[in-house]
């Protein structure tokens, strides 16, 4: 037992000497790689320019440009005096914009 806790100590000790020296050479200390997803830039092109672009099924709002993860969003295009749309659109690292074209609506 006392042998498993000099192990031990001297563990700790070599492990602090080390990310010491790390520091001073570096200036950071390495840390673990976070379980992140890679993102993309998104951008939604709209016709008229000035349409409402909404992704329904996450949280932030949408920004031209905006960091997103691979995967299938369900974007709401709508602009006054237009026919609103909606699709699911599948992002990846090769597709980051897409356009959309808003018909006019029909008087009456």
């Amino acid at each position: 037992m006392v042998k498993a806790n000099v192990v031990f100590i001297i563990w700790i000790c070599f492990l602090s000497v080390y990310l010491g020296v790390q520091m001073k050479v570096t200036g950071q200390v390495a840390s673990l790689p976070k379980n992140r997803m890679a993102t993309y830039p998104f951008s939604v092109y709209t016709e008229p320019s000035n349409s409402k672009v909404r992704i329904l099924n996450i949280k932030p709002v949408y920004r031209k440009g905006m960091a997103l993860a691979e995967g299938a969003y369900k974007i709401d295009v709508s602009s006054p005096n237009y026919i609103t749309q909606r699709a699911w659109v599948k992002h990846t690292s090769k597709k980051q914009s897409l356009v959309i074209r808003l018909k006019p609506r029909r008087s009456q």
